[in-house]
């Protein structure tokens, strides 16, 4: 299944660490010694949608958004 990024994002208190999202793919990454390092898969998500918009919440949280409308609240590589 293809995948699209439309939307990048960095933590605000930790560089180290990006969120990608868009069609069929959400993903947290990690960049160490200037290389990007695949996060683990997110409990309980299906990434077979397309994900609109993605914002970085208190700390390690994130509220992910598809283009049904329906948010996601991302917390320790799972949906809560």
């Amino acid at each position: 299944m293809p995948s699209a990024i439309n939307r990048l994002s960095i933590r605000p208190m930790d560089n180290s660490t990006l969120v990608v999202s868009g069609k069929n793919i959400f993903k947290i990454l990690s960049v160490k010694d200037n290389s990007i390092l695949h996060g683990d898969t997110i409990k309980r998500l299906n990434t077979s949608q397309t994900f609109t918009d993605h914002c970085w919440l208190d700390g390690n949280k994130i509220a992910l958004a598809n283009q049904n409308g329906e948010i996601y609240i991302i917390y320790d590589q799972e949906v809560k």
